[in-house]
C-alpha cells in the first residue's frame, strides 16, 4: 500500500484541500492519504483514514501523532502533548526538524529529550533538500524508523511524496512494515509554495 502520512485538508486554516478533491487524488494516483489536520482531527475521521493521526504546535514546536482516537489541543507543554499522545496508545513522529523557514519547528533542544516512534526524513513542503537531508542524517544518528511525507495543504503536486508498504492490521505492524518501508521523496511543485499566501489569506476566514 502507499501512504503519504503527512497531509492537511480545509479543517486546518492553513490548507485548501477539500475531503473531495482528495478523493479524487487518491483514485487518481493510488495512495491513500493520512490527514495530519492542526489540532483537529475531524476531517480525518469524516474521510476514514487508515490511520486516525494530527499534527499538533506544542509550545516548543510541532509534533505529529498516529493511532490516537480524540483530538490533542495544541499550545500545550511537548512532554504533556507526548504524555496525552501515550495515554491513547499513539505513536510520536518528528516533522521537518529543520526547516528554517518553520516558526513551529521544533526547538533543537528538545530534539534528544524525546523517544521518538519515527522521524519524518523528508517533507515535500520544505524547499531546501538540504534541511531534508539534516533530517535524515539524524534519523541515523538516533537509529530511528523513518517516513516521508508530503506536508501538501493543496492539490498540487499530491502523489509525489508517499512510503510504500505492506498492509498492516496494528501499530505494532505498522512499525513493522514501516522498518522496511519504500520511501518515494520528491518535493511538491513551485506552485504549492506560491499559494502560501492564499493559504494565510484563509485564516482571516475561518476562526
Amino acid at each position: 500500500m502507499k501512504l503519504d502520512l503527512h497531509i492537511h485538508t480545509i479543517y486546518s486554516k492553513h490548507s485548501l484541500l477539500s475531503l473531495e478533491k482528495l478523493k479524487k487524488l487518491e483514485f487518481k494516483t493510488g495512495i491513500k492519504p493520512v490527514i495530519t489536520d492542526h489540532a483537529v482531527i475531524s476531517g480525518n475521521k469524516k474521510y476514514r483514514c487508515v490511520i486516525c493521526a494530527e499534527e499538533i504546535t506544542t509550545k516548543q514546536g510541532d509534533v505529529l501523532a498516529y493511532f490516537i482516537h480524540e483530538a490533542i489541543p495544541n499550545h500545550l507543554d511537548i512532554f504533556e502533548t507526548i504524555d496525552r499522545v501515550r495515554e491513547q496508545g499513539g505513536l510520536i513522529a518528528l516533522p521537518h526538524p529543520f526547516d528554517i523557514f518553520r516558526k513551529e519547528r521544533l526547538d533543537y533542544r528538545y530534539i534528544n529529550k524525546i523517544n521518538w516512534d519515527f522521524i519524518e526524513v523528508f517533507n515535500g513542503f520544505t524547499f531546501f533538500n538540504k534541511q531534508n537531508k539534516m533530517a535524515y542524517d539524524l534519523a541515523k544518528k538516533l537509529r530511528k524508523p523513518m517516513c516521508v511525507g508530503s506536508d501538501n495543504h493543496t492539490a498540487f503536486g499530491y502523489g509525489r511524496t508517499y512510503v510504500e508498504m505492506d498492509e498492516f492490521s496494528s501499530k505494532k505492524e505498522f512499525m513493522q512494515n514501516l522498518k522496511k518501508a519504500n520511501l518515494v521523496a520528491k518535493r511538491l511543485p513551485l506552485a504549492a509554495f506560491l499559494s502560501v499566501p492564499v493559504m494565510h489569506l484563509r485564516t482571516l476566514f475561518v476562526k
